[in-house]
């Protein structure tokens, strides 16, 4: 892989503020997480969707490029979530999850179509992969980049994943991704 992923810019974005972006309660019916998934939450900032997934799912990785947001996470001393600080584009250090997901982060990732391949290699037959990113019409956020669901498509398909669905959100997509059994 190449590029470098410095990490969440996004880890002081109230809880107020994304509940009015996308409502908490709608992303995790669509995610469908179940007990025995095993999380990683790519570019997890503060943690603000691991410690969600906490509650719902035996083990989360909270894995972000900027070590104060590893800190604050592990200050907050929930069992089940581990934050690891990493640049993505370089290396995953984990590799036993079964769920990977992605809040406002891929598209900070000069690495991402890559990325996604490498996350196929990894994930069991069976895994998942959910994506939520912002619109390309979205009227904040990160101005220099932004990746397109139909974008998204087209690589994971490549990569050899397929869709389970997209959710659409007043300024978000969320992509939903399975690996397929062989």
């Amino acid at each position: 892989m190449h590029g470098r992923f410095r990490g969440s810019g996004y880890s002081d974005v109230p809880a107020s503020m994304r509940e009015e972006m996308v409502p908490l309660q709608e992303l995790l019916r669509a995610m469908a997480i179940r007990k025995e998934d095993i999380i990683a939450d790519l570019g997890a900032g503060a943690g603000y969707y691991s410690f969600a997934f906490a509650k719902l799912a035996s083990k989360v990785y909270a894995i972000d490029g900027i070590e104060e947001n590893a800190k604050l996470i592990g200050a907050r001393g929930v069992a089940n979530v581990f934050p690891v600080t990493a640049d993505l584009c370089y290396q995953i250090p984990v590799k036993d999850f079964t769920y990977a997901f992605f809040s406002n982060s891929l598209h900070d990732m000069e690495c991402w179509k890559d990325l996604i391949g490498t996350l196929y290699g990894i994930l069991p037959e069976g895994g998942r992969l959910a994506v939520l990113d912002f619109k390309p019409d979205t009227p904040f956020g990160p101005p220099h980049a932004r990746i397109s669901a139909d974008q998204l498509d087209q690589v994971a398909f490549s990569a050899g994943f397929s869709k389970r669905g997209t959710v659409d959100f007043r300024y978000h997509y969320l992509s939903l991704f399975n690996k397929k059994t062989v």
